[in-house]
């Protein structure tokens, strides 16, 4: 029996190692394997039904296959369940031959005539090769782009550079000036070295030839080809680039932003079109044109570009309510320190506090006229001086002046203006010269010329999002003069800029429910609602709110929700009923019954990063979730210490910008700029407080942390409260600041308040007429009443912060051990218990009677 055993293991040995190493003519391994599924267009397993003669070459086959699995290109194929493959018994592909009733994994491609025709050798069913190609069908190397020089690894899925290149190969002369054995060791040490990333092939042959191209002058987008005559001597021409290369996530298959404000795929792609289009342009900026125009911020906070044009939600307005009125720099009364700080972050300006209190009527600015577009500004040596803006945001929307010049955004033109002492305005939007607007006179101010597709018409200038606020001579505050002037367009009206900054009457006017606010004759600020939407059907986007109804877009939203005083956000982009039967998986979302991934993440209320399962940090769930949605992958959260590399803490205070209010102590996690927020807060900065918490401004006056907003889940809307005072948004007949209590002869049930007499308690039947709160989800079940299944797992780090481990006090008058198990017990029960405070039930918490 035993010599059976280990005949039969010696026989199942030498098999595989005749199928995985069959010769020196077709090598087997995870470089070649994997090479080939990336070339591939289709990757299957089937069985050979049939094999004939190929009656285009009768040196070929064409066999009949059965698909038995799809593991790459299935909307190629369709619902086909057969397939005809051509070019088999190929001589140039090893072990190319099929026999009938074989079961192979094949790797196809389409030829030039839509035929699927083999292109790898067929590949036998073993373990080894299914977990293969297995692994190919859930990693990242289908759709990973490596930079130059590297392939995707199938273990690791991950870029690696070229371990050896082959001797006897032509040498190359690298763009660095230096020869190489071949390109492939050229790029070998371009992979190897950050620092020569960007080397490429000059031209082959060694580097001690003469370039030929430096006699040579190439126009706009062209570049100059070398070639070799049969002689060995190099001759140079300027062409345009046929095609453009993909070299992954290097710089140079990057978004380019183009001098006349266009994106490209690539600088390649740039000059592509500039050599084909004879188009005068060029590269203006790595990246988006206006890398904040796809960006939400939350409220209260401003799209910003840092020094790299990377987009930050900014300028936070969340300050303590103490009043301690300075004077700044500007001539300008802010209530206190802070305040100012929020002005001087919208301005891109820096204010410094003249002095403690009031600004006073013999203020130095006061005593000086600055022309219109200029700023007023005081020295420390009391000296006050005007000047014009200067801090431009690094976007491109290039408008033509009518000085005629090219201006990348409107408001360069303005700061050239200023400095000139000329009135410069808008012209029309493109550049001065180009397009169709170039020769179109036929528009009267305020209206300019613009482009519809493709067609020059007289429209109101659309405007970006940089932000320079303005008082208009309507009494409104607008974010920057073009929306000033876009607002005057619409309405018909003229309104003109009275000066800088917010209107005065309205810096202590906090308006609720999109409400403006609006100065009256009297310098008196009051908040009044949105008159009017633009009715331009390409402003109107339509937009799913939080109530459920579809509006015709953000405008009509705002509108509605000031007019009924009842809150009111976005939901997603496009009507309510597009995405009711949508699930999305990666951690997609749906926008308008699409699932896609989020363009941005904001600031969220972390007090750390997040380990993912794939080994990397991310500051926050929603950076987890885009980057499995990006590789389309499954990347689940794990504990901290699974993540091999963790970020060093540093105590130095100054270099972390953190608020003072939200915070423990000064210190920050240096690599990530991540301050260390008391409860309930967060923000990188430490500035707001998480979602269902409010009053960061409590803690200046004592509290010790954001206070839980405590919503009763049978009453409230939603989770979150009013960060002032703490009310929760009720539902219909709810009241009380918690929403925990009915209007008279009324009873409050899991379905909200109903009248007493109408309360009839009964057991539901079907999970149709009960409702689950707590994250639990309605299970039926044959022969068993419907009941409310709670998630396995809690983990609220991610989102609230330290909050989520300290004890916490129930709405019960209970001591729980933190948040997750207080949601765990509400959630077995089903009942309306929510957070009353963090930490232990005090006497004064004791609500139950005893």
């Amino acid at each position: 029996m035993h010599i059976r055993v280990k005949v039969l293991l010696l026989f199942t040995v030498l098999l595989n190692l005749f199928v995985l190493a069959s010769g020196s003519t077709c090598p087997f391994s995870w470089r070649t394997v994997n090479a080939s599924l990336r070339a591939a267009q289709v990757v299957l397993t089937g069985k050979v039904e049939h094999v004939s003669a190929d009656p285009r070459n009768i040196h070929l086959q064409t066999a009949t296959l059965k698909i038995k699995r799809v593991y790459k290109g299935r909307k190629l194929l369709g619902r086909r369940q057969m397939i005809a493959v051509f070019g088999v018994g190929n001589r140039n592909i090893c072990k190319s031959s099929l026999k009938e009733k074989q079961t192979k994994v094949l790797m196809l491609s389409e030829d030039e005539h839509g035929l699927l025709t083999l292109q790898s050798p067929p590949l036998p069913i073993n373990l080894r090769v299914l977990d293969m190609v297995h692994a190919f069908s859930r990693d990242k190397c289908e759709t990973t782009k490596c930079p130059y020089g590297s392939y995707c690894s199938l273990k690791t899925g991950r870029c690696v550079c070229r371990k050896k290149c082959s001797d006897g190969l032509s040498p190359v002369c690298g763009s660095d000036g230096i020869t190489y054995p071949s390109e492939c060791h050229l790029s070998m040490h371009a992979c190897r070295d950050e620092s020569t990333s960007q080397l490429r092939v000059l031209y082959n042959g060694s580097c001690d030839l003469r370039n030929p191209c430096e006699d040579l002058r190439c126009l706009a987008g062209e570049q100059c080809i070398i070639t070799q005559g049969v002689n060995g001597g190099l001759s140079a021409h300027c062409a345009c680039p046929k095609e453009c290369d993909d070299f992954g996530d290097s710089v140079m298959s990057t978004v380019v932003c183009a001098s006349d404000g266009k994106e490209f795929p690539s600088l390649c792609h740039l000059n592509k079109f500039a050599c084909e289009n004879k188009a005068n342009i060029s590269a203006k900026y790595f990246g988006s044109c206006d890398p904040c125009k796809t960006v939400h911020c939350p409220k209260g906070t401003v799209c910003k570009l840092n020094p790299n044009r990377e987009p930050e939600c900014r300028c936070s307005e969340q300050c303590s309510m103490d009043y301690s009125p300075v004077c700044a720099s500007n001539g300008k009364t802010y209530e206190n320190e802070c305040l100012m700080k929020v002005a001087a972050c919208k301005l891109d300006s820096t204010l410094r506090i003249y002095k403690k209190g009031k600004c006073e009527a013999n203020m130095p600015c006061n005593r000086l006229k600055c022309e219109l577009g200029e700023l007023c500004s005081v020295e420390e040596n009391d000296n006050a001086s005007c000047g014009c803006f200067s801090n431009c945001h690094h976007v491109v929307r290039p408008v033509c002046g009518t000085d005629g010049i090219t201006y990348d955004n409107e408001c360069e033109l303005k700061k050239t203006a200023c400095l000139k002492r000329m009135h410069i305005s808008v012209r029309h939007e493109g550049s001065c010269g180009v397009g169709v607007c170039a020769g179109f006179t036929g528009c009267t101010h305020p209206k300019i010329c613009v482009v519809r597709d493709g067609i020059a018409k007289c429209d109101c200038m659309e405007c970006g999002s940089e932000l320079m606020e303005v008082c208009g001579s309507d009494g409104v505050t607008y974010s920057n003069p073009c929306k000033m002037n876009r607002a005057a367009c619409l309405s018909g009206k003229s309104i003109f800029q009275t000066y800088n900054g917010i209107c005065e009457g309205c810096e202590k006017v906090s308006c609720e429910f999109y409400g403006v606010c609006i100065v009256d004759g009297k310098g008196s600020g009051t908040c009044k609602c949105p008159q009017e939407c633009p009715q331009k059907t390409d402003e109107e986007k339509p937009v799913c709110a939080t109530d459920g109804v579809t509006y015709k877009s953000e405008c009509h939203m705002q509108r509605a929700s000031c007019l009924s005083q009842k809150f009111k956000m976005i939901a997603f982009y496009g009507s309510c009923d597009s995405c009711s039967n949508v699930r999305c998986g990666y951690g997609q979302h749906c926008i308008n019954g699409v699932c896609s991934c989020a363009e941005h993440c904001e600031e969220t209320a972390s007090d750390a990063a997040l380990c993912g399962s794939d080994g990397k940090l991310y500051p926050s769930l929603c950076h987890l979730e885009r980057a499995a949605c990006k590789t389309k992958t499954v990347i689940r959260q794990l504990p901290l210490q699974e993540c091999q590399q963790m970020p060093g803490v540093t105590q130095t205070k100054d270099r972390c910008g953190c608020n003072k209010v939200g915070v423990y102590d000064g210190g920050c996690d240096m690599s990530t700029g991540q301050c260390r927020c008391r409860p309930g807060v967060g923000g990188l900065k430490c500035d707001h407080c998480v979602p269902g918490f409010y009053g960061i401004h409590l803690i200046a006056r004592g509290a010790s942390s954001c206070q839980p907003c405590g919503c009763s889940i049978y009453g409230a809307i939603r989770a979150d409260c009013e960060q002032s005072t703490g009310r929760c948004q009720c539902k219909d007949h709810a009241l009380g600041l918690k929403c925990d209590t009915c209007a008279p002869n009324m009873i409050l049930t899991p379905s909200g308040c109903i009248k007493r007499n109408d309360y009839v308690p009964s057991s539901p039947k079907s999970c149709s007429q009960m409702t689950c709160h707590h994250g639990a989800t309605c299970v039926e079940a044959k022969f068993k009443p419907p009941r409310c299944e709670c998630p396995q797992k809690c983990d609220l780090s991610s989102q609230i912060g330290v909050a989520a481990n300290v004890n916490v006090c129930g709405s019960d008058g209970n001591t729980y051990e933190n948040i997750c198990e207080l949601v765990h017990f509400a959630c077995k029960h089903q009942i309306d218990l929510t957070v009353a405070s963090l930490g232990v039930c005090s006497q004064e918490h004791s609500f139950l009677p005893g």
